[in-house]
């Protein structure tokens, strides 16, 4: 796997030298010519990048290829806006694949039979109410060659997507009549769609198998959902810019890299690597799109990786956790840390804990905005900030402004924690200190 990954490492660093003037100038900047970078060793040469740097320059520097001949995706825009990603047919067609082959294989997820997908709202230019929570419809994916040609029709068939919009009970009737065998989306969607079906007793909803995409699964809601369903689940990593990039086993072992298509580093908050059983920022490289290349790119996202083998025996690397985004985390007085999936445990911990927001605003100062405002409410909401005290520990004593809404509506995706101080960091740091203004 390293002579793979170096092989095709050189040869991608060659391809964006030559075809974009934003990595040429990068390099250039950076003392770097391509013959430098030729073994994995040589990576950290390569000073880092952030979607900021990206969007500094216009897009026509960042592509090697016609925008019209590629797949167009977007970022969520969570960690630094949104940014228009380009895949090149070849990798279009690969990341299919991945979906096809591989996430059986790994996860143990079936990818016969009928397949839901649960999303928040379609597009606005594919529907003039984009929030609707009655649209559905197949996914529509520009993939070329012969997966997308074999993979369309079976899309149609057995492949259905559900737009929840502001809630999901008008979405219920048509997910019983489709009877999902497996069902796919962010936690957040996933436990919506348990509380639908738990509160109802829905007996025609009960997927055999869940993946969890987009947001980092806590273990209470890995319970919850499988308590509910009677269903298996497994998380996976990915990313628009990147594709998917990691499985969970179903041995529970850990999530497995696929180190053919990228080059996952974990950093502290200085670039310097972080062991295994550490969390780290990830810095990610990309060996295989063509049309968009991107090197060491600090994605924004917290993981750990592990140095234990796989009861499986599969010898890629494996991934220990996906703790969140970086501007997510809590920083506390004492120095420590913690991760916005630790505070989701914390929360899901709690019976009849409501929708919370936990707000950063300074070093020492909180507002926990909690979304109802019953006796039930605020019992349960005491019970989360004694959870919370005693994790933030006696060394961090912050002050907790508690402040009851109810809102007519409430979005679907709502993020549960930010942190005015862990943002205002991420944004405040400079370049790679071995990098040059471009």
């Amino acid at each position: 796997m390293k002579a793979l990954q170096e092989e095709r490492l050189r040869a991608m660093v060659d391809h964006a030298y030559r075809g974009t003037r934003f990595w040429r100038e990068w390099f250039d900047a950076a003392g770097l010519r391509p013959e430098d970078v030729a073994t994995l060793s040589d990576l950290s040469k390569i000073p880092m990048c952030k979607k900021k740097d990206l969007l500094e320059r216009p897009l026509e520097d960042r592509l090697s290829e016609d925008p019209g001949d590629c797949t167009k995706v977007s970022t969520s825009g969570s960690t630094g806006g949104p940014m228009e990603v380009f895949y090149s047919k070849a990798f279009a067609d690969y990341t299919m694949s991945i979906a096809l082959f591989r996430t059986s294989r790994t996860t143990g997820f079936s990818l016969l039979g009928k397949i839901l997908n649960i999303a928040y709202a379609l597009p606005s230019s594919e529907s003039k109410e984009p929030d609707d929570p009655r649209r559905s419809r197949t996914p529509a994916i520009k993939v070329f060659g012969l997966v997308g040609g074999l993979l369309r029709p079976v899309a149609r068939r057995l492949h259905r997507t559900v737009y929840i919009g502001y809630g999901i009970d008008d979405s219920l009737p048509e997910i019983a009549r489709f009877k999902p065998k497996s069902v796919y989306g962010t936690p957040t969607y996933l436990r919506l769609l348990a509380d639908a079906v738990a509160a109802r007793g829905l007996k025609e909803i009960r997927p055999r198998q869940v993946l969890v995409i987009g947001e980092p699964l806590d273990e209470p809601t890995r319970e919850y959902i499988d308590r509910t369903f009677g269903s298996r689940t497994r998380s996976c990593y990915g990313a628009n810019e990147f594709g998917l990039l990691a499985l969970e086993c179903r041995e529970g072992s850990g999530m497995h890299v696929f180190s053919d298509s990228a080059i996952i580093e974990v950093v502290d908050r200085d670039g310097r690597p972080t062991p295994p059983g550490k969390a780290g920022e990830l810095v990610i490289t990309g060996l295989l799109n063509t049309a968009m290349p991107l090197f060491r790119y600090n994605i924004g996202d917290v993981g750990v990786m592990s140095d234990k083998p796989c009861p499986c025996g599969m010898t890629t690397p494996l991934m220990a956790s996906v703790e969140g985004r970086v501007i997510d985390h809590v920083s506390l007085p004492d120095g420590r840390t913690v991760s916005p999936k630790r505070v989701l445990s914390l929360m899901h911990a709690v019976d009849g804990l409501p929708r919370l927001q936990l707000v950063q605003e300074t070093a020492e100062t909180f507002t926990l905005r909690v979304f109802a405002d019953t006796p039930e409410a605020r019992a349960a909401t005491s019970e989360f900030l004694r959870l919370l005290r005693v994790e933030f520990g006696d060394a961090a004593t912050p002050t907790i402004d508690v402040r009851y809404e109810t809102p007519e509506r409430l979005r679907a995706k709502l993020r549960p924690v930010i942190s005015r101080v862990a943002a205002a960091d991420w944004e405040g740091r400079p370049k790679s200190p071995t990098a040059r203004a471009v």
